[in-house]
């Protein structure tokens, strides 16, 4: 493969999947609350096993033509990451993604980096010598090591997920946002509700080109605007995905070259464990197949002792382990 095909290859699914990492946590399934608290503290419940017992007393077995990857969203920007020294940042993002190569579907669990579940302490090597229950999104915090933290991330994600095997991973740092826009010549979009706390440009029913900060500032910003939780900003992730997708079809079908350029801008913000055999096979997925949505984990919300957490609903958890995952034996 020539390596003007690879970075096609490589910018055109990192692109895809940076613009799916903004879109995270929109409501998507039903998301009635319900309370749930760990029922483990075993260490190794996590481990991977491709059959188990479902609380229905029936046999589940992994389907065999579904891939499970995790995209991961940190919130430091590649030039903060590099004056740590003993973490990497902690995931604002976590999408699974499911490919189904049976039915030719992916779809997407977002989960809330605020989830409790088992987290491990590592060394810089990914060596485990301790762990807790705390929020996912300290399992990537865990070390300044990029690689050991994405795979502490997995294994938080697949306790959280009662053992399901994660096959591999992406992750993006927090300035690939403003490029996931810029590459597709800007977004357009309408400004819901005041913003002018994060931009002033940010007026209520204004129609704004989002390009280089105003792109971060739109999808991310929630301080000062009066939000108690995410549910404005998910709303405005959103419209900004979809109005994405919209200009993206245009520009890539214009000028492939544009996925070239994303990828030269930001390869040393990717982390991957994906060879470049798999990225080609999951680009060609993504084009060819349709999307199946996205689903939800229902939960509790709750005040910690210092900061906030999500208490997943474990019967939710196993609908879309069965869903998506997992068949009957």
């Amino acid at each position: 493969m020539r390596n003007n095909e690879l970075r096609y290859l490589i910018g055109s699914i990192a692109l895809f999947l940076v613009a799916a990492v903004i879109l995270l946590l929109l409501p998507a399934k039903d998301q009635n609350d319900a309370p749930l608290r760990s029922t483990t503290s075993d260490p190794k419940a996590y481990e991977i096993d491709e059959t188990f017992t479902g609380p229905d007393g029936n046999r589940y077995r992994l389907r065999k033509n579904v891939e499970t990857y995790l995209i991961l969203g940190i919130d430091k920007t590649a030039e903060e990451l590099k004056a740590l020294t003993r973490t990497g940042g902690q995931t604002d993002v976590l999408l699974l993604v499911a490919v189904d190569a049976g039915n030719k579907t992916f779809s997407v669990v977002p989960i809330n980096r605020d989830t409790i579940t088992l987290v491990h302490t590592i060394d810089d090597d990914g060596h485990i010598f301790s762990d807790r229950f705390a929020q996912i999104c300290l399992a990537h915090a865990a070390t300044a090591n990029a690689k050991a933290n994405c795979e502490n991330t997995i294994r938080s994600v697949s306790y959280l997920m009662s053992g399901l095997p994660i096959r591999g991973y992406l992750s993006f740092t927090l300035d690939t946002i403003a490029d996931v826009a810029d590459a597709v010549g800007g977004v357009d979009v309408t400004i819901p509700q005041d913003m002018t706390a994060a931009h002033p440009s940010f007026v209520e029913g204004a129609k704004v080109h989002l390009s280089g900060d105003l792109t971060e500032a739109f999808v991310r910003a929630r301080m000062g605007l009066g939000e108690e939780n995410n549910s404005n900003r998910l709303g405005r992730q959103q419209e900004f995905f979809q109005s994405w997708m919209t200009q993206a079809k245009k520009t890539m079908g214009n000028d492939q070259a544009a996925a070239v350029r994303f990828y030269e801008d930001n390869k040393d913000r990717i982390e991957t464990n994906l060879t470049e055999n798999k990225i080609s096979g999951l680009l060609g997925n993504f084009l060819k197949y349709q999307f199946g949505g996205f689903y939800s984990i229902r939960g509790e919300n709750a005040k910690g002792v210092t900061f906030n957490e999500f208490h997943a609903d474990p019967s939710s958890i196993m609908e879309i382990l069965t869903e998506l995952f997992y068949e009957k034996v």
